[in-house]
């Protein structure tokens, strides 16, 4: 009977290290694609500032605000169970931006946000505390 608890503790023990392991890994990874991701859209960006209209650039920052809702909405139900358990050495996100983009949605209101990229944003600052 020892024999089977020390086994299932080992057990349990090796798991979380090695869920540990690969959750940083695989942090690390998603920060490499994140940073990237993010220099293609500020050369973008700085692109449509020099060479399109401001009507051009407005569009195309609301699409790109619409896309990241449904997006972060839909994988914050994907989260590691390690996401809150682990220092990965990012730190928290200021969920007051949640509240400013409903705030922006609803000053400025356009086919961009439609009815399911309101609700996500809705239901993001609704659950803002148990998310991260």
């Amino acid at each position: 009977m020892i024999k089977l608890v020390v086994i299932i503790i080992y057990s349990l023990l090796l798991t979380y290290i090695v869920g540990s392991y690969a959750y940083k890994k695989g942090f690390g990874d998603s920060t490499a694609t994140t940073t990237y991701v993010t220099l293609a859209e500020n050369l973008v960006a700085l692109r449509l500032l020099r060479n399109k209209t401001p009507e051009e650039t407005l569009r195309f920052y609301e699409s790109m605000l619409a896309s990241n809702i449904m997006i972060h909405r839909n994988l914050l139900d994907l989260q590691s169970i390690f996401h809150r358990k682990l220092d990965n050495g990012q730190s928290e996100p200021n969920l007051e931006y949640y509240k400013a983009v409903k705030e922006y949605i609803s000053s400025f209101p356009n086919d961009k946000f439609n009815e399911l990229v309101i609700n996500d944003i809705n239901w993001l600052v609704e659950n803002e505390e148990e998310i991260f």
